[in-house]
């Protein structure tokens, strides 16, 4: 079985079974689509490659969930508890997928910083970004270039950036090198290890 099959069937497998409940204390946000554009008197042509990648996604996303409903360029559907939103800009031959993870408002000094650390290097392809208000776990990436085994790729790394806040903060198993999350990561389970040891210890007095 190929990587890119294996992603597309644990992705569909999110549908079915309940996101665990997150270690960071901030609220999914009711997300508001934005009104429709007034639409450009000459809008520019989008190239046939842009076109074939738009419905490569939708084929894509239809292996998941073949009730999955495209709106022009936005599909906006869920895997698991999670939102997820995918936009494509046919013209300038984008592509983004957004996932919401909480409000913004309620982060404090530390978390930002740490969300900054982890763009460096636990996030990989994935980030965190806020707009709107709203923290988001992304993937970007230009449209016409975007393969099917990639696309998979970006969906995961999103939904687990999503997943892993106030936890490991990562998008997978790999953390890019001189980074500070492997240490941060350290030093959390040391204090776990730590505060389990005085745990079982008062209870054994």
């Amino acid at each position: 079985m190929d990587k890119t099959r294996m992603i597309w069937i644990g992705l569909a497998a999110l549908i079915a079974v309940p996101v665990l409940a997150q270690t960071g204390a901030i609220t999914p946000p009711t997300i508001k689509p934005a009104g429709p554009a007034k639409p450009a008197e000459n809008p520019p042509e989008p190239s046939k490659e842009a076109v074939a990648a738009q419905a490569m996604i939708d084929t894509a996303l239809k292996k998941i969930d073949k009730d999955i409903k495209r709106e022009t360029n936005v599909w906006q559907f869920k895997l698991g508890a999670r939102q997820v939103i995918v936009i494509t800009d046919p013209v300038a031959e984008r592509m983004r997928i957004m996932v919401p993870i909480g409000d913004a408002d309620l982060l404090d000094q530390d978390l930002l910083k740490r969300l900054m650390q982890a763009n460096f290097d636990s996030a990989l392809d994935a980030r965190y970004a806020i707009a709107q208000d709203v923290l988001w776990g992304t993937f970007i990436h230009p449209l016409t270039s975007l393969d099917e085994k990639g696309f998979a790729s970006g969906l995961a790394q999103a939904i687990a950036v999503a997943d892993n806040f106030g936890g490991s903060f990562s998008s997978g198993a790999v953390v890019f090198g001189g980074g500070d999350s492997t240490r941060l990561q350290a030093q959390e389970l040391l204090e776990l290890l730590k505060k389990k040891a005085e745990d079982e210890k008062k209870n054994v007095i």
